[in-house]
């Protein structure tokens, strides 16, 4: 008698064992497939410095970050000379074969940036600076990236952290982005009006004008979604010889911050 009810005890704590974990891979494949739609594809570029180690760590610092973040789908990676791959295969860990390179022998254009976006159609897509790395999300983060699948139009185009998390263009009110989140396709208009080089000066705003002009919501929820820039070292290619020019009262134009709350509030 009681060896049968020591199997029958036995048996108990095994179903309750396998309905556990038959509950656990439930949830997993949810949340699995549910993150899958929120993933972000970062678009941007990569050079080896030459004349500075320093920027050269910065950059690849905030790589690296970029592959390692969870919510991250893939890396889309121009690179304009074959030191840049080099490079990246000899010190770059990329366990998931997230970066795909694209050797254009050239500085990339916002053009070049843009249009690898809408080759991937449908995609959430984070088009942004060298030097950029995405900080870890949480929950309201997936809500705002949750939203460009719903709703048509809406571009973030983000204020930076700085390398510390300190963010003096946040508290100033500076007129500075640098990274612009939306889901694939863009507008082909804005394609044709950004022929005009990445990590130059000035750049973004032109983006942000042409954006405007073909009727995109944008929003600045910067902090909320995170983007840090990684530039302790205060080394750069450009001067202000190289700024981009432009005078359009829309390329002026700032976009204030806005908070998460008040983004889902309007749609919801």
């Amino acid at each position: 008698m009681k060896i049968l009810y020591m199997k029958i005890l036995y048996m108990k704590i095994l179903l309750l064992i396998l309905f556990v974990i038959f509950i656990i891979l439930i949830n997993y494949n949810i949340n699995e497939s549910f993150s899958n739609d929120l993933k972000i594809n970062v678009i941007t570029s990569f050079y080896v410095v030459n004349k500075n180690q320093d920027r050269t760590n910065e950059l690849k610092k905030s790589l690296q970050n970029n592959i390692n973040h969870k919510y991250v789908e893939k890396v889309y990676l121009f690179l304009d000379k074959k030191q840049d791959k080099d490079y990246i295969n000899k010190n770059i860990t990329d366990p998931e074969n997230k970066i795909i390179i694209y050797n254009i022998g050239k500085q990339p254009l916002y053009s070049d940036l843009f249009k690898c976006a809408n080759e991937l159609e449908d995609k959430i897509c984070m088009v942004t600076n060298s030097d950029i790395w995405l900080y870890p999300f949480n929950d309201i983060c997936e809500r705002l990236i949750d939203l460009l699948n719903k709703q048509e139009n809406i571009v973030y185009i983000l204020t930076r952290h700085e390398h510390d998390l300190s963010s003096p263009w946040i508290d100033t009110g500076t007129n500075g982005y640098d990274s612009f989140i939306f889901k694939s396709n863009i507008n082909d208009n804005i394609i044709n009006n950004t022929k005009h080089k990445q990590n130059v000066l000035g750049s973004e705003n032109v983006v942000k004008g042409h954006l405007l002009k073909n009727n995109y919501k944008l929003y600045n929820p910067c902090k909320n979604i995170k983007i840090i820039h990684e530039h302790k070292s205060e080394y750069r290619t450009y001067n202000d010889e190289h700024m981009t020019d432009y005078s359009d009262g829309d390329e002026l134009r700032k976009i204030p911050l806005i908070s998460a709350k008040d983004i889902l509030k309007i749609y919801n």
